[in-house]
């Protein structure tokens, strides 16, 4: 019994950050105005793929600013 309920508590742990996850990343598109294109496939990666999917937008979604900047 005790560990069918480790199980369930991993799970719902493991669930509740994939929301998290995939609320996160579709706000953080959506205020940093992406072009329509890139949000819809930013938040459709990280709906199908949450964990790859925001890996993927941690290394390649944010805009870099750019040398000329200074």
């Amino acid at each position: 019994m005790v560990l069918s309920n480790v199980h369930v508590t991993w799970g719902l742990i493991f669930a509740a950050l994939q929301v998290v996850i995939i609320l996160g990343v579709t706000l953080r598109v959506i205020l940093t105005r992406h072009p329509p294109g890139a949000s819809f496939a930013w938040i459709l990666i990280t709906t199908v793929l949450p964990y790859v999917g925001f890996i993927l937008y941690l290394m390649f979604g944010e805009r870099p600013i750019g040398t000329g900047a200074v």
